[in-house]
């Protein structure tokens, strides 16, 4: 396990690094690139969605409990559009949006993956880097398995409650299921996206406050998105639109910073190796 700072000059040792990283890296930068692959990936993924949906007959899903959850939080124009949208994919089961969909979601997922992996080598100091071939075979991989977990832990946090309410028994189950499912993304994430495989036990603390992070962040977009948000208005779309990207970009540098937190402990503990 990686040593936890407990002190004050630990935390401050800590806090003094990652700022030290960043700007040093240019993970800022960075963060920005993953963001941008990963919201360019949420379109395509949405038409391969309602593509699926359609060839596995499951438009009742939409109708019964997603649909009528977001025609409660928009407006009537906004719903009447989505609807319509949605009600045309379902019905003609477009074949091209099962295969391109799902293929495009999953390049730009790739390539969000290969932002990340060459953020990380800088931050664990990896001179020596994978071969163009096989960065492209690893970034898909992980891509694909990294995109999924990600799925599975906002299907749990969002349309669970969409499903099963969203009192406290619902609670209960929801987020630490979603919180496992985020660990193990950061877990395979920070395993195989170095060009130098990542010890076991040094991706622990850093994994934590990653996980923390992001469940903060999205629990905060949730409640903007259900309790304040109003997209009756144009106003009101576009700040959904800007909401939603800076949630995105705040969650690609709360892992970043998880791996700046995880390097910094272990060159702590081993006296300079990150």
């Amino acid at each position: 396990m990686t040593a936890i700072p407990v002190t004050r000059a630990d935390l401050r040792d800590v806090v003094e690094n990652v700022v030290d990283n960043f700007r040093r890296d240019r993970l800022m930068t960075a963060a920005a690139a993953i963001a941008y692959q990963v919201i360019s990936a949420v379109i395509p993924f949405a038409l391969f969605a309602l593509a699926m949906f359609g060839f596995l007959r499951l438009s009742s899903l939409w109708s019964a409990h997603v649909g009528p959850w977001i025609e409660a939080r928009t407006s009537i124009a906004l719903y009447t559009v989505l609807n319509d949208t949605v009600k045309q994919v379902l019905l003609h089961r477009q074949v091209f949006w099962l295969t391109a969909g799902l293929g495009l979601t999953v390049w730009e997922l790739s390539s969000a993956m290969r932002a990340t992996m060459e953020a990380l080598d800088r931050i664990y100091e990896v001179r020596r880097r994978r071969p163009w071939g096989r960065s492209m075979l690893v970034s898909l991989a992980l891509g694909a398995g990294a995109g999924a977990l990600l799925l599975a832990a906002f299907l749990v946090l969002a349309l669970g409650g969409v499903l099963t309410g969203t009192g406290g028994v619902s609670l209960v189950w929801r987020f630490p299921l979603a919180a496992l499912l985020l660990a193990a993304t950061v877990w395979v994430i920070g395993r195989w996206a170095p060009s130098k495989r990542r010890p076991i036990r040094w991706v622990s603390f850093g994994s934590a406050v990653t996980v923390l992070a992001w469940l903060v962040v999205s629990g905060v977009y949730g409640v903007w998105i259900t309790q304040i948000s109003s997209v009756g208005s144009a106003f009101g779309s576009l700040a959904a639109v800007f909401v939603f990207i800076v949630f995105v970009y705040l969650s690609a540098i709360a892992y970043l910073v998880g791996a700046v937190v995880d390097a910094s402990v272990r060159e702590e503990a081993t006296g300079g190796e990150a």
